[in-house]
């Protein structure tokens, strides 16, 4: 993903991430009020660069950390005219955000830019993610990539991930999956999620290195612990398949669990699915409703199918072919063909005042907010 992980990102960030077998950007926000715990790391590393200078930058920094922005872009301002990269960066970062001054891309960019071209990597990482997402310059894959490539040359995690997304996709690059490998270990092996997840995926659907379940397993595994949602998913399909792992449903329900307690519906389908099937468990319908529900809740069709048959069949609920119908017809109307077929089915068993008040229902219901996949930060 062209990320913030660990918090880098910005308003108009431009982020990617392989969910399944795509490719998706979105745009994320930032709340000033968390801006200080986000920018620790950078602040940390900044001191650190800093050396002997950095008694004027530090004030900067405990005023920034206890909100006082106005305190502490004043100090930046004034150590970054002295040539203090981090405090040249900080002020970027202020005007890109829009915190406490009015939001200017332009004098942000040239903030970040007084940063890089001394070798900041936080800095470099910012134009980057500015040029991907066009973010006050024209938008320009191939200008994006040569800013990450020459912060991850300098061991920054997150532009090591982008860069690598960015061969996999062929954007602004030259398409090369074996090169998109090579920078997702890299970024994995400092210990970034996504990166680590994007290992996985690329192991297990042979993506850019040769297809090894126990690889993909593996590095899921070191996803999942960080609590990215989609590896701990990823982690229990291949428990409950035996792919890279001995079949072992305990472990399998364990790992949809975390993330379907999270609301992940495609975890909270799996967790209805096993406790339906009794796999690993004992059979169970009231509970696979429950789960079939909040997954169906969030417009999931394999879950909205699962329940709407749950309810035609009165397992774990009484028998209501209008809730029945109303499921079916949700999931053949996101394109599932079987709850079509189901549909029509049942249909065939129902008064025209049933079909009416279904279909009324099924106009009216209105999906949940999906969850959003996201790696836990510290603070």
């Amino acid at each position: 993903m062209l990320t913030g992980f660990r918090g880098y990102t910005s308003r108009n960030s431009e982020r990617m991430f392989l969910v399944g077998r795509r490719l998706r950007i979105q745009v994320t926000g930032w709340r000033p009020a968390a801006l200080a715990r986000s920018l620790w790391l950078a602040a940390f590393i900044a001191l650190c660069a800093a050396g002997p200078a950095a008694g004027g930058f530090k004030e900067g920094l405990a005023a920034h950390e206890r909100g006082e922005f106005a305190a502490a872009l004043e100090v930046f301002k004034a150590e970054a005219a002295k040539g203090n990269i981090a405090a040249q960066y900080y002020v970027g970062r202020y005007y890109e955000l829009g915190l406490i001054v009015e939001r200017n891309e332009q004098e942000a960019l040239s903030w970040y830019r007084r940063a890089a071209d001394q070798g900041y990597a936080d800095a470099q990482y910012a134009i980057g993610i500015m040029h991907a997402s066009g973010s006050g310059v024209t938008k320009d894959l191939g200008v994006a990539a040569q800013w990450f490539r020459q912060a991850a040359q300098q061991g920054h995690a997150q532009a090591q991930y982008n860069l690598g997304v960015l061969y996999l996709k062929g954007l602004g690059v030259p398409k090369d999956g074996a090169e998109a490998v090579r920078w997702f270990r890299i970024s994995a092996e400092q210990g970034n999620a996504v990166a680590q997840y994007s290992l996985g995926l690329s192991s297990e659907h042979g993506l850019g290195t040769a297809q090894d379940y126990a690889e993909a397993a593996a590095w899921y595994r070191k996803a999942a612990e960080q609590g990215l949602l989609d590896a701990q998913h990823n982690l229990g399909v291949l428990y409950h398949l035996g792919l890279g792992v001995e079949i072992d449903y305990q472990k399998a329900a364990y790992w949809y669990r975390q993330a379907a307690a999270k609301g992940y519906a495609k975890s909270q389908y799996k967790l209805g699915y096993i406790f339906a099937a009794g796999e690993g468990v004992e059979r169970n319908d009231m509970e696979a409703v429950r789960w079939y529900s909040l997954a169906a809740a969030q417009g999931y069709p394999v879950a909205q199918r699962s329940l709407g048959l749950m309810f035609v069949e009165g397992r774990g609920v009484p028998q209501d072919y209008v809730q029945a119908h109303m499921w079916l017809n949700l999931a053949a109307a996101r394109g599932d063909d079987a709850a079509r077929l189901q549909r029509d089915d049942l249909a065939a068993r129902m008064t025209r005042e049933q079909i009416a008040e279904s279909q009324k229902m099924a106009r009216e219901w209105k999906p949940a907010k999906p969850v959003k996949n996201t790696v836990p930060t510290a603070g």
